[in-house]
């Protein structure tokens, strides 16, 4: 296995770090697309369990993680610049596959829609096509916590909502995490949030049209956030889409216990199917480090 760093130059003169994670050199690629907080750091289990049919591609938006060191910090990313990386990336890696978390699916969903890439069939997971009640007050008071700097409220509120499900270690992680966040990258949250709650399902569902792969949602059966019901909805504009619901997951699904994390795995995987060349060799071992993946998961 080895992992290949990159920093890929942008249209736009911005830049972006990405991470392949090379199993199997005859697999074909997955490419991860991250909520609003996370950073590749984040998929550490659902890479190692991707691992035993394919490899792994992910990235960190130019104002986050490793990206953020090689980018200026005056800039501000809108949801079309996030869409228009994500294609840039589809068009130079050439995936085959697509895996989203939470917000991060707006961005995959609109790129599948507005060109044709090499990704033959996508998984987006904890999303939904338009904001609750719950969501639009769990975003509503992040942002602000988040614009007034009081970032231990902000990691107090994420783990009393739709972290709740999380275990102690990962919401412990969500507190150091949140509170080491520069200024620059707390602004750039704010503003995403801004996007999130001034978002109207009408503005952009009827772009799902044109998506040209197959598509299967995931969402927790305990998640009250983005429900399996609301993006059953979705159905009217992804033709042939796929639904399935994860027992006994909330919003984070496999971050929330080995349980839900295999009722995941054997959701993508199975829609998948199966690796075009049986791995060279079995890959094996729990670790503490992939449990705690890195970066908050998503929001």
């Amino acid at each position: 296995m080895s992992v290949d760093k990159q920093i890929v130059a942008l249209p736009n003169g911005l830049k972006v770090y990405t991470e392949r994670h090379v199993f199997d050199p005859r697999f074909e690629t997955v490419i991860l697309v991250n909520g609003a907080l996370a950073t590749t750091a984040s998929f550490g289990q659902t890479i190692r369990y991707l691992s035993e049919r394919y490899n792994a591609l992910c990235f960190d938006l130019p104002y986050a993680g490793q990206s953020r060191p090689h980018n200026p910090a005056d800039f501000i990313l809108t949801k079309d610049h996030e869409v228009e990386i994500l294609l840039h990336l589809l068009q130079t890696f050439a995936p085959r596959f697509l895996v989203s978390v939470s917000w991060g699916g707006v961005a995959s969903m609109l790129a599948l829609s507005r060109a044709r890439t090499s990704v033959q069939r996508a998984v987006i997971a904890s999303f939904s096509p338009f904001l609750n009640d719950a969501m639009t007050d769990y975003v509503t008071r992040a942002r602000d916590h988040i614009a007034a700097g009081e970032n231990l409220k902000a990691a107090q509120l994420l783990n009393d909502t739709v972290g709740c499900y999380l275990p102690r270690i990962m919401k412990l992680y969500n507190y150091r995490y949140l509170t080491r966040l520069p200024r620059a990258e707390l602004d750039q949250v704010a503003f995403h949030v801004d996007q999130i709650l001034a978002l109207k399902s009408e503005q952009y569902v009827n772009e799902f049209r044109g998506i040209g792969c197959g598509l299967r949602f995931i969402n927790g059966e305990l998640d009250v956030y983005t429900t399996a019901a609301d993006v059953r909805t979705l159905a009217d504009y992804v033709h042939g889409a796929e639904f399935a619901t994860i027992p006994q997951a909330g919003h984070f699904l496999d971050l929330e216990g080995r349980q839900q994390q295999e009722h995941v795995r054997q959701a993508i995987l199975g829609f998948f199917g199966a690796a075009a060349h049986p791995p060279e060799e079995a890959q094996d071992g729990d670790s503490l480090s992939s449990l705690l993946g890195g970066a908050l998961p998503a929001m």
